[in-house]
């Protein structure tokens, strides 16, 4: 109060109320409180109780996502299992562009990454230019939904509530492990395999009896996508 610099420094009290007794004609107050007349009352508010976020994943983390929010890319991978069988460029073409037409931002990702025009006919190597696309889409509204998850509190996932979640899920979806998710790969071979898993049986789901199968060569494609977004998830 006087000025004079203090070596032990001082600290900053917030949310306190200051109370002050006796004035000029101090009446039926104490003798400490007339002598001293400022108090400060510390914060005498309620606790301020966290809410339980119900959106959290007590078994799998992915029963928390919804199919129909990925049904436009789900109808995407469609169409193109279908132009892959179709041996008429016409009509390969026209399956795929009514699809572009729809979805401008796939129609522009795949101009720029094929380097030119494709309204004249749609290529084999459209196609798989598409795939990776609508696969990658996918890929990071999943990848959104984990990082919500990260900003609970750290160590959220020891709860009694989350014990059926398994350790690997644990690792990928609570900040408490961020260091074990550097150095270990266990969890992200484990979440490569149910995102994988988790798309096919989306698209079997959705499409029921006009699904399409699915070759060997597209389940790896979709596991190298997931690869090259690792360092997304570290």
């Amino acid at each position: 109060n006087n000025g004079v610099f203090n070596e032990q420094g001082f600290s900053v009290i917030s949310n306190i109320t200051l109370q002050r007794h006796g004035g000029a004609k101090p009446q039926n107050i104490s003798a400490l409180n007339n002598k001293y007349q400022d108090v400060y009352l510390l914060d005498s508010c309620p606790p301020r109780l966290r809410g339980i976020n119900k959106n959290l994943p007590k078994k799998s983390f992915f029963d928390l996502l919804w199919r129909k929010n990925f049904l436009n890319e789900i109808i995407g991978l469609h169409l193109i299992l279908r132009a892959e069988n179709e041996i008429i460029p016409q009509k390969r073409s026209h399956l795929i562009n009514k699809y572009l037409q729809r979805n401008p931002d796939f129609k522009a990702g795949l101009i720029k990454k094929s380097k030119g025009r494709i309204d004249d006919e749609i290529q084999p190597h459209h196609l798989k230019v598409l795939w990776t696309l609508i696969i990658e889409s996918i890929l990071h509204r999943i990848i959104e939904k984990i990082w919500i998850i990260r900003s609970e509190d750290e160590g959220w996932t020891k709860q009694k509530r989350f014990k059926q979640l398994s350790e690997k899920q644990k690792r990928l979806l609570d900040q408490f492990y961020i260091t074990d998710r550097v150095e270990a790969n266990d969890w992200f071979i484990d979440f490569t395999g149910k995102c994988t898993t988790w798309i096919l049986s989306t698209y079997k789901k959705e499409l029921g009896n006009k699904q399409l199968p699915f070759a060997k060569e597209h389940k790896t494609r979709i596991q190298k996508i997931i690869a090259n977004n690792k360092e997304v998830l570290l």
